[in-house]
């Protein structure tokens, strides 16, 4: 090889790789053929020429090529062997799980490692994770300019009690992200679930669910810094599974998992409780699930009344920071239903 000149000679490596290849019965696509004079590649291993066009072609991207083609085949005979199993479909979702947490932790921690990640949220979160697992429970500094609560400034985001003991032990950004992938990875599995039991079709529960990890809403609330909300996709998700299922305890028990996620989920369950009581027998749980619901919320709107109550000092607004539901200030019942 002339590495300088940007040539490499093909008369060792493709018969190499020929002879290889063929040993294992593995077929070569036509496209390789038309980069070269001949389309035979018996011919081609015996070739003797320093045509320009059969030299330019490094010797390392033909490697790759057909390293490639050999992964493609493994894979294939993975799939073929577990086709043949009573659930090969479920098999499928787990590998299709795992290489998307694979892949969107590897991203979210180049996008934070090459500095694209921003203060507004994820150097937020950080800071009141990290301050939590150290007994200030939601404390951060950024938003008023001094260190305060997100309890009464921001959002309820109580499932961060349940991360900072995790935190306290991998104290890195980089774990909430490889977290985070995992959380919304999962959310796969119950979709298959879902899907299988209502569809009655494998192959379509699992084409849907694979469609949730390949939706770019779901691919780019994952890259975009860390988030509570984020974290309860895969809760409610469960929390459907499981009311379908009849699985009481559990569906009691990511409905409150994903209620501490943030305040805005409580809505979700409350017309997930509207759902209940239009589409099933179980009223009284539909009921309780939109009252939880939109107790939570009205809560969440009046926690400044309730610091007054309690004789906190009152919030000193150093800047000028409009509430993430000012929207709803005035507008009253028609501002929420929209």
């Amino acid at each position: 090889c002339d590495w300088s000149s940007d040539v490499c000679s093909s008369d060792l490596i493709i018969p190499l790789l020929y002879n290889l290849f063929r040993k294992n019965s593995i077929p070569l696509p036509e496209y390789l053929f038309n980069r070269y004079p001949t389309k035979n590649w018996l011919q081609l291993c015996n070739y003797k020429s320093t045509n320009p066009l059969l030299l330019r072609k490094k010797s390392w991207i033909i490697i790759g090529q057909l390293l490639l083609m050999k992964s493609c085949q493994v894979i294939m005979r993975f799939f073929m062997k577990i086709s043949r199993e009573k659930d090969w479909t479920k098999q499928l979702i787990y590998l299709f799980i795992f290489l998307y947490v694979l892949a969107l932790s590897i991203l979210s921690i180049m996008r934070y490692s090459s500095y694209h990640a921003a203060i507004y949220d994820l150097g937020i979160m950080v800071q009141a994770i990290w301050n939590t697992a150290h007994g200030r429970l939601f404390y951060e500094s950024v938003n008023m300019g001094y260190p305060i609560s997100r309890f009464w400034t921001a959002h309820w985001e109580f499932i961060y009690l349940l991360i900072a003991p995790f935190y306290a032990i991998f104290q890195s950004p980089k774990f909430l992200l490889i977290l985070q992938s995992l959380l919304i990875g999962i959310g796969a599995l119950p979709i298959y679930l879902i899907g299988r039991k209502i569809l009655k079709n494998k192959a379509l529960a699992g084409a849907i669910a694979l469609s949730y990890l390949l939706n770019p809403a779901v691919q780019n609330s994952n890259l975009f810094d860390f988030h509570g909300t984020t974290l309860a996709t895969s809760l409610i998700l469960f929390g459907f599974y499981f009311f379908i299922e009849k699985k009481w305890k559990l569906f009691w028990g990511v409905f409150i998992l994903a209620l501490l996620c943030r305040e805005d989920v409580s809505l979700i369950w409350l017309f997930f409780g509207l759902y209940v009581i239009l589409f099933s027998t179980h009223k009284k749980l539909g009921l309780s699930l939109s009252f939880i619901g939109a107790l939570w919320f009205i809560l969440f709107m009046n926690r400044l009344y309730l610091r007054n109550f309690l004789g906190l000092l009152p919030i000193q607004w150093t800047v000028d920071l409009p509430s993430h539901w000012s929207n709803l200030s005035g507008g009253g019942i028609k501002d929420l239903l929209i």
